[in-house]
């Protein structure tokens, strides 16, 4: 979206996926030295995360980062197929289920759907 890429022009994702370098500690995530942590948890990135998700060629790309990220073991992951597809061989998997009330609940209070940072919700309160 920083460099005006339609989400769904596969090739050009695909160049940026796997020419940007991405950096996460247990604080922050970088993306080519630019702090990303909070613009990842909006609602307009959540909807492009979506969108370039179902390229195939990019999802390539990011399934090797994840593996290369957890190579080393001791991490903890969680996504809708990190332990069907990027680590099907993990040593613990944790699959949680929640009813249809909890979910919404969740979702209404996720800045990724309300467009307001955590912190910023919280201070609110």
């Amino acid at each position: 979206l920083r460099d005006g890429v339609a989400v769904d022009t596969e090739s050009a994702v695909a160049a940026i996926a796997r020419e940007s370098t991405i950096d996460v500690s247990a604080t922050s995530v970088h993306i080519d030295g630019i702090d990303v942590t909070r613009d990842i948890r909006t609602p307009e990135i959540d909807r492009a995360a979506a969108s370039v998700a179902r390229l195939p060629s990019v999802r390539e790309i990011l399934v090797e980062r994840q593996r290369a990220l957890g190579a080393g073991g001791g991490i903890v992951m969680e996504g809708r197929d990190i332990g069907t597809v990027v680590f099907p061989g993990a040593d613990v998997k944790v699959y949680l289920d929640a009813d249809a009330e909890e979910r919404a609940r969740r979702r209404t209070s996720d800045p990724a759907h309300t467009g307001v940072p955590r912190a910023v919700a919280e201070v609110a309160t």
